[in-house]
Formats: structure tokens, C-alpha cells, sequence
């Protein structure tokens, strides 16, 4: 109603001639109007901003006797750290004593621990006999632990035969080769005038019999038994062409 009454009074005097600018001015002052107070459009409405709370930060943590912070208050904000007890060391009992139920033992002194006794060392004949009954048995590793114990390498059984007779008559070429390069007597005899180069001619041990002539063994050597036999004629006893020519047949 209001809109429509400022505009019958323009079109009213514009009807009688009166210039628009002037009808504008007669027309502010019929409703009090002016360009300082006219209506204008609302504002829009500026944007929310966020505020954000100034972060409290304390100068300095008041510290409590065991280097630890203590109670203190920021603002409104109480804070309170408790204070962590430090255990006191543990005293160990002395021996004899205990642990709560347990009793602590006592420990001799180094003196006082008795020492572990060694193994009795074993007897020469012992050594020996080992020995001789692993050249037979043709392991050369003990009876090379056996000579390095204190063995006699010059043992003879009660038959007159060494541990190199044992060894040939066993077959055992690596353990014959240990005897003799440790100084056994190759030209040893038995009671019957055996010697190691008897038996490998006896036992058909061609390779030992070789080993041996070239050892220095006697090839005419001769048994005290009727007849007596040379190593030679022995291996053709035993049909053994082979050992007899390697020793002069």
C-alpha cells in the first residue's frame, strides 16, 4: 500500500506537467524521504570465523625432590604427576644365609674342589698287546696311537711274531708300511725262522711281499723247520707264481 501510493501522486503531477526530477523531490519531501535515508539492500551476512583457544603452555613444570614433575595448574587445569618411589637394593645374603625360603648354598673355595682324577694310565704290556692285536686286526690308526702311547714296536708274541708278521698275515699293506717306516725290523724272526716276508708269501700277499723286497727284506732267508723253506719256495707250495717270480724264481 505504501509502494503504490508514491506512484498515483507521480503519475498525478506528471499529468499536470510537472518535470520527473521534481516530482521525485516533491515526492521525498510529502514522505520525509532523502537520498542519505533512503532504503537500501540488506548487507549479506559476513562469514563465521572459527576461533581457536590460545594454547596454554606453562614456563616451567615445578620438579618434585625425586626429579620428577610435581603438582602444578594451568588456567583451570590442575594437573597432578605422583612421585615414583625408587625400591632400595636388594642386600644378598652372604652364603648360609637365605632368600625367603630358600637357603643360599655354600661354595668351597678352588682350593678345596677336589680334582677329577685322570684314567690310570695303561701298563707297557697293555700298550703292547694293543699294539700287536690291532696290526692283526689291520688298523693302522691304534697301533699308531699305541707306538705314540709308549708301545714297544719290537713286541713279539709268545710265538716269536711282531706286529709286522700280524700285520702282513692280515693283509693290511697301509698298516705294514706305518711298521716300518716307524722302524720295524723286516728280517724279524719267529721261533720257527719265520720272517714278515714268510708269511706274505704263506698268506698270498703279493703287494706286502713286494713292499718288503724292496724294503731290504732277506728273500733267502730259511725256517728252522725240516725242511727248512725259503720264502720263494714256499709261495710255489702254495702254487703262487706271481709272488715266486717277484722273489727270483
Amino acid at each position: 500500500m505504501q509502494t503504490k501510493l508514491p506512484n498515483l501522486l507521480l503519475t498525478g503531477l506528471l499529468a499536470v506537467g510537472i518535470s520527473a526530477p521534481a516530482c521525485a523531490d516533491s515526492i521525498d519531501d510529502a514522505f520525509g524521504w532523502s537520498s542519505s535515508s533512503a532504503p537500501s539492500a540488506p548487507a549479506a551476512p559476513a562469514p563465521a570465523v572459527e576461533s581457536t583457544p590460545a594454547m596454554m603452555t606453562p614456563s616451567a613444570l615445578p620438579m618434585g625432590s625425586d626429579g620428577l614433575p610435581g603438582s602444578f595448574s594451568m588456567g583451570s587445569v590442575s594437573t597432578s604427576v605422583p612421585a615414583v618411589p625408587v625400591p632400595d637394593p636388594m642386600a644378598i645374603p652372604e652364603a648360609g644365609g637365605s632368600i625367603g625360603n630358600m637357603p643360599v648354598e655354600a661354595t668351597l673355595p678352588m682350593a678345596e674342589v677336589a680334582a677329577q682324577p685322570e684314567p690310570p694310565r695303561m701298563t707297557q704290556g697293555e700298550l703292547d698287546s694293543r699294539m700287536w692285536d690291532a696290526a692283526r686286526a689291520g688298523d693302522a690308526a691304534t697301533v699308531a696311537t699305541m707306538l705314540q702311547q709308549g708301545a714297544n714296536i719290537h713286541y713279539a708274541s709268545r710265538f716269536g711274531e711282531t706286529a709286522l708278521h700280524a700285520a702282513t698275515a692280515a693283509g693290511s699293506l697301509q698298516t705294514a708300511i706305518y711298521l716300518v717306516n716307524a722302524g720295524a725290523n723286516v728280517n724279524a724272526a719267529t721261533a720257527n725262522g719265520w720272517t714278515p716276508l714268510h708269511h706274505a708269501a704263506r698268506f698270498g700277499r703279493a703287494d706286502i711281499a713286494n713292499f718288503l723286497a724292496n724294503q731290504g727284506a732277506n728273500t733267502n732267508a730259511t725256517t728252522t723247520e725240516n725242511p727248512p723253506k725259503t720264502p720263494m719256495q714256499m709261495a710255489l707250495d702254495k702254487g703262487d707264481l706271481r709272488i715266486a717270480r717277484m722273489l727270483g724264481y
